[in-house]
């Protein structure tokens, strides 16, 4: 199978598992989140690896895991750093203000969020 199909098969499952999630099925959104990123680990699917942390990081946030929410996205931040896909890891930056802000590390979260400014200033990103 070429990487191409299998990345789209890797994508149709995160997405999948996108979805499962938003229908407040965790624990299935979990399952399908694990098998997808061990795939992608497999396959060294960057973008699929990062999209998996993403989940997991929103899984444990809703669960109020914040110390797994904000493992799951630090590692996302990795990646997307290592890949050199800046806008994904401004917008990692602002979960982990995010994150940190709701575990109570205020003077953390607010760290995360200057950082995260700065990096939607630095790609002209007003939304941001």
């Amino acid at each position: 199978m070429s990487s191409i199909m299998k990345h789209k098969e890797l994508d149709d499952k995160i997405v999948s598992a996108y979805s499962t999630l938003f229908n407040k099925q965790n624990d299935h959104a979990f399952a399908l989140c694990t098998e997808a990123l061990e795939q992608s680990i497999k396959s060294e699917y960057h973008r699929g690896i990062g999209a998996c942390h993403v989940l997991l990081a929103k899984i444990y946030s809703l669960k109020q895991e914040w110390d797994k929410a904000i493992n799951e996205s630090n590692l996302a931040l990795t990646l997307y750093f290592r890949t050199k896909d800046i806008v994904a890891a401004a917008y990692r930056l602002y979960d982990l203000a995010l994150l940190h802000s709701q575990a109570e590390h205020h003077t953390t979260a607010i760290d995360y969020c200057t950082k995260a400014l700065e990096a939607f200033q630095e790609i002209d990103d007003k939304y941001g």
